[in-house]
């Protein structure tokens, strides 16, 4: 896979560019130094092994209260619940048994404020109606966002004279107001558009995103993300032709302001792999992306880059190096909340925490987990950092992880 940063540069204007090799024939391209600051220096202050038996972790809440996971552990849980931080004490469960397509686990997203959770249904897999949902982090109630007043079969007989909106990749609006998702219109068993949409969280009709609009049944648009300032809505569209995927795929940018979408990060090589979006900055200065390569023996390995979120110039995360000098892959990267600091797991057996400013390349070393015969707590291809500190690792077994208490010189000084 290419990814090629979309010139925003007068004609005429001279860039210099440099492309990196990386897992097996993908590469980046590297367009400018990416920075919103110096980092602060951060410390390790706590670390605590999680272990909520028959779950599975999902995300650590934006203030650092709660964890949200799913239970019973696996593909079809039936219910959503909410654990104390501190005391892994259960303060709620939502029964999901009014979902008719499950929960799409990877879906479920917090509020900026921590008092909700959004989620949609896993309704390519099961090819039932699937709604769009809104917790209540304190009473456990749900409320469906999207109901189209539409049940059962997506099989074209089954909606002959329906119109019916399939929600998809949810993510909170930054004043925590309303819902962006995906919307897939179906009307007389036919694709009509699919789009981008909001709705507020309390009711009323959904309003489409700039001109995120197309009616075709090819494309997608995946996960997305606000800015903490609400001014752009970076989305990943995932566009499929006859031969791969197509010119329109990579990463748009709405800004808010105005009425269009522009291509921020295209992918080149139709047989590709499009990008994901981690994480943004507060101001969009900076996007962590997520695509997948290959290493040896055709596995699948994750690739990290930081994109510059006004120019689409990408710079690759390198792994960082261990005792002795060797280096492990990097199996998940989180940016901090304030947009200055990386934070990546690295390692197979014996894991790595470690940090690293967003302009430098100096990193310090967290901790360090040693190789055993018992799956680590330290997984690390999910990762959540809050607003006080706390970051939680998902662990390699259903509900393991480990959280991470951090302090900084940023808060030594307030």
């Amino acid at each position: 896979m290419k990814l090629t940063r979309m010139s925003l540069f007068p004609l005429g204007a001279t860039v210099t560019i440099t492309c990196l090799a990386l897992v097996g024939a993908a590469s980046l391209c590297v367009a400018s130094s990416l920075g919103t600051g110096e980092a602060p220096a951060i410390s390790l202050a706590e670390r605590r092994v999680i272990d909520i038996p028959d779950s599975q972790l999902l995300a650590l809440s934006p203030d650092g209260a709660s964890i949200a996971v799913s239970r019973p552990a696996g593909p079809t849980p039936t219910e959503l619940c909410i654990h104390d931080a501190v005391t892994l004490q259960e303060r709620m469960c939502a029964d999901l048994g009014d979902l008719e397509a499950r929960l799409w686990i990877d879906s479920v997203v917090w509020s900026p404020d921590g008092a909700w959770l959004a989620f949609a249904e896993l309704w390519p897999q099961f090819f039932v109606d699937g709604d769009l949902w809104l917790l209540d982090a304190s009473s456990g109630a749900l409320t469906n966002l999207l109901d189209d007043g539409y049940s059962g079969d997506l099989s074209p007989s089954a909606m002959d004279g329906d119109t019916i909106t399939l929600p998809a990749y949810p993510a909170f609006t930054a004043d925590g107001t309303a819902v962006t998702f995906s919307r897939s219109v179906i009307q007389d068993g036919e694709l009509r558009n699919v789009d981008v949409a909001s709705v507020p969280i309390a009711g009323g009709d959904p309003v489409r995103v700039g001109d995120l609009g197309r009616a075709r049944p090819d494309f997608d648009y995946w996960g997305k993300r606000w800015t903490a300032d609400g001014s752009r809505l970076y989305v990943t569209l995932v566009a499929y032709q006859d031969t791969g995927l197509g010119p329109d795929s990579g990463i748009w940018v709405y800004e808010a302001g105005g009425s269009e979408a522009r291509q921020l990060l295209r992918v080149d090589e139709p047989d590709g792999w499009p990008p994901h979006i981690v994480a943004v900055s507060p101001h969009g200065e900076h996007l962590l992306v997520l695509y997948p390569g290959h290493s040896a023996g055709s596995a699948m390995a994750p690739a990290y880059a930081l994109v510059d979120g006004t120019t689409g110039a990408v710079e690759s995360i390198e792994p960082p190096s261990q005792a002795g000098g060797a280096s492990a892959p990097i199996i998940g990267v989180m940016l901090s909340p304030d947009g200055r600091t990386l934070m990546t797991v690295s390692g197979q057996r014996a894991k790595q925490v470690a940090v690293r400013g967003v302009t430098g390349s100096d990193e310090d070393v967290l901790m360090t987990e040693s190789s055993t015969p018992i799956p680590s707590a330290l997984g690390g291809e999910v990762l959540t950092w809050a607003r006080d500190g706390a970051v939680l690792i998902n662990g390699d077994r259903n509900g393991l992880g480990t959280l991470l208490v951090l302090e900084s010189d940023d808060q030594a000084g307030s």
